[in-house]
């Protein structure tokens, strides 16, 4: 998973949905590019297509993902920010010792 792919995961946890412009406005890059990225989480099972054409968003998806990775990824993203920081400063606190 690519930085803007991940950025993109951020984003449908905080807002519900996200569409390629705002991964284009985000990273500066084309809309292919941007399009491509999603289609890409779609294709891991991690995201759903919502809507034709320019209308388009992209939801999490109902279905599990491939991975273990991307299982975590899948299951974050579902959470609220608070509940990913709880979880990232857990997993930090646990490294540490």
């Amino acid at each position: 998973m690519n930085e803007r792919q991940s950025w993109a995961m951020a984003e449908v946890a905080k807002n519900g949905a996200i569409v390629a412009g705002a991964l284009r406005a985000a990273f500066g890059v084309c809309g292919e590019t941007a399009r491509r990225d999603l289609a890409e989480l779609v294709e891991r099972g991690l995201l759903q297509p919502v809507g034709e054409r320019r209308g388009r968003r992209y939801e999490l998806a109902s279905t599990k993902p491939a991975t273990p990775f991307e299982s975590v990824v899948w299951q974050l993203a579902k959470m609220p920010p608070w509940r990913v920081r709880q979880v990232a400063a857990r997993m930090r606190d646990s490294s540490a010792a």
